[in-house]
């Protein structure tokens, strides 16, 4: 139901101005150019084509910019024409040269539309999303109307109908913030689409006549041809036949006038609807059979299938089985055809995921093959295309529990190491140190080698705190770990045991070892490398004495020996039983 109103977003606002004369120099090209432009919004298509033919000699006489947008105009003529595969090869050919963000912007949604009616679903997303990640640029929001507007559109096609609404609300209230005649007809016609597929009929209609409204004031007869054909659709949903015909009736004409062959035949799709609920058979005959060629030649099977209903229908209705039989075999190849289409746009558009979407296209096809049980062929094609689908589902849960399982591990090592390390200072925090403690001086046991304690405590710590804040205090502790560890780190444990106190346990060095890596550390420490105040520390050395003595008992030793240094003064070291250093 939607294709035909893709088409129409290729059509932009650009500024009109009439000239016939001469070209000359940049300035008339320009001129021209502009109003080539003009009228691709305003007549059939041929009639900007013959405008670019009569520039196309002159393209050397205008500037890079001007023959960028020369080039551009020719994509969307394409477009326009309904050769949507030119279009989208004409609009990435243009976007690898160097353009301005808002021409690059035009043609990531020009792309991004022509792929979308050339069901070349993977390009469609890369080039709305390209372009969606440019509108974050506030100096192009202001122009992202259209784009939004083509991001309900396209998000609204692949069943993402609220996010759809989303991005259509957004793209109408840009549009009536810039004051843009003929955006604020585009962005509530595509809106007034996505409340429809929402059931919001209310909704739907209210927005309808808002875009007509003002794509009758831009002078826009192709879009206005487009919101005629939803308005009588809508009204022929309430019950208004006669209101509804002469909105079809306008429609039609509209379109025959702009050329549009595919809007015409979705137009006369949505007449024929009236046409068979009125009992009109030979009307709806006339209006489908010049359509059912286009319509498979465009791929629209919905269309193509519901056309070959209404037909089928009919002939059953008249008894012409043999015809009846014929369409309802169209239908169903056409159903089909249709039901792989929207799939493939789906899983291309989810990439990685497989959603609800998925289980009412199943439903979908098996309640069609229920109805169709007597052409058994489309039935296993049927059947085929639902195996392959769990598969493929089964292969993204697969993919879903091993991304699950490595970031399950990725955070349980994280919190492994956030239980053994101190994030501040990088130090073993209290339980793991003397943990590896225990394990260093079963080591030294073994090997019959020295074992040392070596407590360290910052001085006047809570008066640094207390006069310089604690951001203060924890850029000096993170300073004071980083020198333990570049002192002490390939010789020993270290770990921060309180607040401001650490401890580094040793095995294999002797005491005069130990205190010229504490004459290096305390070096260290006394010239910093950042603004924050110099502080000293005090220790206490303890070692391991006989098979008997414990991690605890020597530590306990150690905090008496800094206890002593603490009170002689501060900043020394103390050894066991030793005089102060």
């Amino acid at each position: 139901m939607f294709r035909f109103w893709v088409l129409l977003a290729v059509a932009l606002t650009a500024p009109a101005r009439a000239d016939t004369g001469s070209i000359l120099d940049a300035e008339q090209f320009q001129y021209q150019l502009d109003h080539a432009a003009a009228l691709s919004t305003s007549a059939p298509w041929r009639e900007t084509e013959a405008v670019l033919d009569q520039l196309r000699p002159y393209l050397d006489r205008g500037s890079a910019q001007q023959r960028a947008e020369f080039a551009w105009l020719e994509a969307r003529i394409r477009a326009l024409s309904g050769d949507m595969l030119g279009a989208l090869e004409a609009a990435e050919a243009l976007l690898r040269q160097d353009l301005t963000p808002e021409l690059r912007l035009r043609s990531h949604r020009l792309a991004a539309n022509a792929a979308l009616l050339a069901r070349r679903f993977e390009e469609t997303f890369i080039h709305l999303g390209q372009g969606l990640r440019m509108l974050q640029d506030p100096a192009l929001r202001p122009d992202g109307e259209a784009l939004y507007s083509l991001a309900a559109y396209a998000y609204t096609l692949v069943g993402e109908s609220e996010r759809g609404r989303q991005f259509g609300e957004m793209a109408v209230a840009l549009a009536e913030t810039g004051g843009d005649e003929r955006a604020i007809c585009t962005t509530n016609q595509r809106l007034a689409f996505v409340h429809k597929k929402l059931g919001n009929n209310d909704n739907s209609l209210e927005h309808y006549r808002r875009a007509l409204r003002y794509c009758e004031t831009a002078g826009d007869g192709l879009i206005t041809g487009v919101v005629q054909n939803g308005i009588g659709d809508l009204m022929r949903l309430a019950g208004a036949d006669e209101e509804a015909r002469q909105y079809f009736e306008q429609a039609l004409n509209l379109l025959d006038a702009h050329g549009f062959d595919t809007g015409r035949a979705e137009a006369r799709l949505y007449f024929a609807r009236l046409e068979l609920e009125l009992g009109n058979h030979d009307r709806v005959r006339e209006l489908l059979h010049p359509s059912l060629e286009l319509l498979s030649n465009s791929e629209v099977w919905d269309y193509l299938a519901e056309a070959h209903a209404m037909l089928g229908q009919i002939a059953r209705a008249e008894n012409d089985y043999e015809a009846a039989l014929e369409h309802y075999d169209h239908k169903l190849m056409a159903r089909a055809r249709a039901h792989d289409q929207e799939r493939r746009r789906r899983i291309t558009f989810l990439e990685v995921e497989f959603n609800l979407l998925h289980n009412q296209q199943q439903i979908a096809l098996l309640e069609e093959q229920a109805r169709v049980r007597q052409l058994e062929e489309s039935a296993r094609l049927q059947g085929q295309r639902i195996r392959n689908a769990a598969y493929a589902a089964a292969g993204l849960l697969i993919i879903c529990l091993l991304l699950l399982l490595l970031h399950t591990s990725r955070e349980r090592r994280r919190y492994r190491r956030m239980s053994q390390f101190d994030g501040l200072t990088g130090a073993l925090n209290h339980t793991r140190f003397f943990a590896v403690a225990g394990q260093r001086l079963e080591t030294a046991l073994r090997q019959d080698s020295s074992f040392w304690i070596l407590l360290g405590d910052i001085d006047f710590f809570k008066q640094v705190n207390d006069l310089h804040g604690h951001a203060t205090g924890d850029r000096i502790l993170r300073r004071v770990g980083r020198r333990l560890h570049d002192c002490f780190g390939a010789h020993g444990a270290i770990g921060r045991i309180g607040g401001e106190e650490f401890a580094i346990a040793l095995n294999g060095k002797d005491r005069a070892a130990i205190l010229d890596l504490l004459d290096r550390f305390r070096s260290q420490l006394a010239t910093p490398r950042d603004d924050a105040p110099t502080v000293t520390m005090s220790f206490g050395l303890a070692a391991w004495r006989s098979p008997g003595d414990s991690v605890q008992a020597i530590c306990q030793r150690a905090d008496q020996a800094l206890y002593q240094a603490k009170r002689d003064g501060r900043n020394q070291v103390v050894c066991q039983h030793d005089d102060t250093e």
